[in-house]
């Protein structure tokens, strides 16, 4: 028995170093080893506690919660005999597989950690329990105590609560139900505000009175801030499994499935709504309830506040209505599908909180919302005129998503109790990918592009040089391809992997990226915001120090941008020009004759009845054009963004060659050109070429 004993100790204790495993070993006499059973068990537990402890090893900023393991860990190891009468029920199947929280904290499913040792713990007295269980519920509570502050560091980065106004003096009972907004407050119909410090509501219409729902109860008191609720998506840390947070694991995950019925059926009833037989109809009552005011309150506000207590009253009606939005559910409502297309949602902040907030962004990051989230389709209007941050969100979620745990974005207009609103709403925890950022410096407000995850990753498709599949993203998403006043370049990220082929035949012959680019519109002149460089210079660099054979793939680039109109004498703020880099690189090689150089300029508003993409100018205007770039190309020290005056047959234009773009000076149009070297131009459309 003593041999067995030491056996399991010595197997319990492998993770943890040799001084410690003596120092355990010696902790337990030879009397003790002689209880087997009790012993094997409590080491099984120490041996999850030391599992747990390395799992926490890559939470950020997790010093207190391994703290918290470790002093247990050595209060086990010293009472390791304490715990012989209830030794026998410590055993239990660790989880294969770790869930961790938004912070990453690793949610090892306790109940199913530790199945006899936990389950009822809670439910018993302490006096019940022994010296290791009383230590171990207390090092638990702990520790969702710290890993859920975490996780509301991380949901708070991605709430925005601001002062719009007050409520009025209760003195005069006509102001139980009024309040005094400021000037500019940005307010619209639906938005979500908080009076006071916990009354949750939203704006039902605007106009010379403001109007929300029904209050909880009347703003006796006068003075409380009224804030507007900005609710923006939260960052998941790199090791989290998913959105979801620790309080929601335990207290949506986790449930009798036995009582959920019950526990559904009387949620709805007690907020108004009724339960009929057919299933299809509850689903609708249940959007019904939540898209009114019944239930969207007090679910939302459990979900983004995290709030355990209002999570485990609402549980079994926000387990449902998830549910209705899930992939090869039973008994899905009629016409209830995926939605496909763009969304937007907006968010008014101040200039310098956008700055803040946006700088997060990162390329292909994957980002969710904490909770149900309304937003409206693009093509219906949207939301435009409000907020001076927007998520453009693109849905593709067309034929079968996901497996039967994925939740896909849906349309709920048609069941939506607020008719005027062409609503979709995202269900909690589904991520989206950032594409880019429009910045505010040109547009009149930021917009931040996103997409769903089922679609390839473009900045991955660009890293590993498939450039067959960049095609085709290109194809769907021409507009996102022109990304000059963008945070993140597109035409210089294909540049840099262009660079790093090894040979030619590393990439595919028949697909040029760099001419895909500016096929949709990208600028040759393109200035990286990251890195100061051009999509020139970039090349310049890769030219310099390869081999022979890898440059030849390098200078086919580079000659693809100098026909294109690249400038090599531009450089970024920082960066150098493709000739500082390439002092002696013979340009002259590359000249083309005039006769296969055209300039065309890009049309995307339907003038004239055309449709998208390039069209040529006429012959003498292209000549003059092509007279001034190089005019333009010959004069060192030029400035970024130069602008010359060309005139046309009708009219006349400014141009600046640093950005590919014109102005008609009569009407103030804007449009893209691009200079083409080919023996015969295509007309390009978009999608197609004629």
């Amino acid at each position: 028995a003593a041999a067995a004993a030491a056996a399991s100790l010595a197997r319990a204790a492998a993770a943890v170093s040799r001084d410690e495993r003596a120092s355990a070993a010696a902790a337990v006499s030879r009397d003790e080893r002689a209880a087997a059973t009790a012993g094997a068990a409590a080491a099984a537990l120490l041996e999850k506690l030391c599992s747990l402890r390395r799992q926490l090893a890559d939470v950020p900023r997790s010093g207190k919660l391994a703290e918290l393991v470790k002093r247990a860990q050595d209060e086990l190891r010293q009472r390791f005999n304490m715990d012989m009468q209830t030794g026998g029920s410590l055993g239990g199947m660790s989880s294969q597989t770790v869930e961790r929280t938004v912070s990453g904290f690793p949610y090892l499913e306790f109940a199913r950690l530790f199945p006899e040792y936990l389950h009822d713990m809670d439910s018993r007295a302490s006096g019940s329990l022994s010296w290791i269980q009383q230590h171990l519920q207390t090092m638990l509570s702990n520790l969702r105590e710290e890993a859920s502050k975490l996780d509301q560091q991380i949901l708070t980065k991605a709430t925005f609560a601001i002062q719009v106004g007050k409520t009025l003096p209760s003195s005069d009972p006509s102001n139980k139900f009024r309040i005094d907004v400021s000037d500019g407050h940005g307010l619209r119909p639906m938005d979500e505000i908080v009076i006071g410090s916990d009354e949750y509501n939203r704006v039902r219409a605007l106009g010379s009175i403001i109007t929300f729902f029904q209050l909880a109860c009347p703003l006796e008191e006068g003075g409380l801030e009224i804030k507007k609720l900005c609710i923006g998506p939260v960052f998941p840390a790199s090791n989290a499994s998913s959105g979801k947070t620790l309080n929601f694991l335990e207290q949506i995950e986790i449930f009798d499935p036995e009582l959920e019925e019950q526990r559904l059926e009387q949620i709805v009833r007690d907020h108004g709504g009724n339960w009929p037989n057919d299933a299809k109809k509850r689903k609708e009552q249940l959007i019904s309830l939540y898209t009114g005011e019944a239930l969207y309150r007090k679910v939302n506000q459990a979900m983004y506040t995290d709030d355990p207590k209002l999570l485990k009253e609402h549980a079994a009606y926000i387990r449902a209505l998830r549910d209705v939005f899930k992939q090869g559910q039973a008994d899905p409502i009629d016409g209830f599908e995926p939605f496909s297309g763009e969304v937007t949602r907006r968010m008014k902040l101040d200039e310098e909180a956008v700055i803040e907030y946006v700088e997060r962004f990162a390329r292909g990051q994957e980002v969710c919302w904490s909770a149900f989230t309304s937003t409206s389709e693009a093509c219906k209007g949207g939301n435009d005129e409000f907020g001076d941050l927007e998520f453009k969100i693109r849905c593709n979620m067309s034929g079968k998503v996901g497996d039967d745990d994925h939740y896909f974005p849906a349309s709920v207009s048609r069941w939506s109790k607020i008719t005027t609103e062409s609503e979709v709403i995202l269900p909690p925890h589904t991520f989206f990918r950032i594409v880019n950022v429009q910045v505010a410096s040109v547009w009149t407000h930021t917009v931040v592009i996103m997409e769903t995850t089922n679609d390839p990753c473009v900045w991955k498709v660009i890293q590993a040089q498939t450039w067959g599949v960049f095609e085709a993203w290109a194809q769907t998403n021409c507009d996102l391809v022109d990304t000059r006043y963008c945070k993140f370049s597109i035409i210089n990220a294909v540049a840099k992997a262009v660079a790093k082929a090894v040979s030619p035949e590393a990439q595919d012959p028949k697909v040029n990226p760099l001419t895909i680019c500016i096929q949709y519109g990208a600028n040759p002149n393109e200035v990286d915001k990251e890195t100061g460089n051009t999509p020139l210079s970039t090349l310049a660099r890769a030219h310099s120090r390869s081999t022979p054979q890898g440059a030849s793939g390098v200078v086919e680039a580079i000659k693809t941008l100098l026909h294109e109109g690249a400038d090599p004498n531009l450089k970024g703020p920082g960066g150098q020009s493709f000739l500082d880099i390439l002092p002696g690189y013979d340009l002259e090689a590359h000249n083309p004759e005039a006769k296969d150089i055209d300039w065309m300029y890009w049309v995307q508003d339907g003038v004239d009845g055309k449709s998208t993409g390039w069209y040529r100018w006429d012959a003498s205007a292209a000549a003059l054009v092509e007279s001034k770039f190089q005019d333009w190309l010959a004069e060192p020290g030029k400035a970024l963004g130069k602008i010359l005056s060309i005139q046309s047959t009708n009219f006349s234009y400014d141009v600046d060659f640093s950005m590919m773009r014109q102005r008609n000076t009569t009407t103030s149009t804007i449009r893209k050109i691009r200079r083409h070297v080919e023996e015969t131009t295509k007309k390009l459309v978009i999608g197609k070429a004629w």
